[in-house]
């Protein structure tokens, strides 16, 4: 796989933004397992004398995480141990709400029910393959998190009992991040401009223009969805 992305590094760049484009290297797993060596990867690059430092940015952030975990003021052991249980005794503002602990609306993301389609067809491609586009890891965390309002311990178990190339360091670190209030439809837009990821993994929605494609509920009830559920949230 490696010698297969090598040619391809230089359009990394411009290509590795996009789901529904070859432009990631997919070696997360072979770099998590040990199967691959990172400085057999930076030895090779510099064989080759391509620019390779957007692309390094994720090998270099993944070792980062394992260095910074022992030292990370206890989170480890504290996680280990259930230690987010034992923080309930902390009462937040009563003009915050309670994250989420759950339920009806966890279940729709984790199984790509959720009604907006770039996050459904992230959910249902990391079900399916056990891989997901970093991009879209932030996505969807943000939209759990964030519009959900669901606890990222949650999303954190989801993806470490789905990602092929989990590993603690990582998905703690990533988990930790999240939260951000993105407009999902809009970012939709930027990273599958022409819905072929989305109809890849949502075949219910294939048929529709890109127009509809990305908003399906304001598409108008004379627009066949297939069933597909309006957002289970206001965004």
């Amino acid at each position: 796989m490696w010698a297969g992305f090598l040619p391809r590094l230089s359009d990394y760049p411009l290509q590795g933004g996009f789901p529904a484009k070859k432009g990631v290297s997919q070696l997360s797993a072979h770099f998590c397992f040990g199967t691959l060596s990172v400085r057999e990867v930076c030895r090779n690059i510099r064989e080759s004398g391509q620019g390779g430092a957007a692309w390094l940015d994720g090998p270099a952030r993944r070792a980062y995480c394992r260095r910074a975990l022992p030292f990370s003021d206890g989170l480890l052991e504290l996680t280990m141990k259930g230690g987010r249980a034992a923080l309930h005794w902390l009462q937040l503002p009563k003009m915050i709400r309670e994250p989420d602990r759950g339920g009806e609306a966890l279940m729709r993301w984790q199984e790509g029910r959720t009604g907006v389609p770039i996050i459904d067809a992230a959910m249902r491609a990391l079900n399916g393959g056990g891989s997901l586009h970093p991009a879209l890891r932030r996505l969807c965390a943000d939209f759990l998190t964030g519009r959900l309002n669901i606890s990222a311990a949650h999303g954190e178990a989801c993806f470490a009992a789905r990602l092929t190339d989990y590993e603690y360091a990582v998905n703690h670190h990533n988990w930790q991040q999240v939260g951000r209030l993105n407009n999902p439809f809009a970012e939709s837009l930027n990273l599958d401009p022409d819905g072929r990821f989305i109809r890849r993994h949502l075949p219910e929605l294939a048929h529709l223009p890109a127009s509809a494609l990305h908003t399906p509920h304001l598409a108008g009830s004379d627009v066949e969805t297939n069933g597909y559920p309006p957002p289970c949230v206001q965004v």
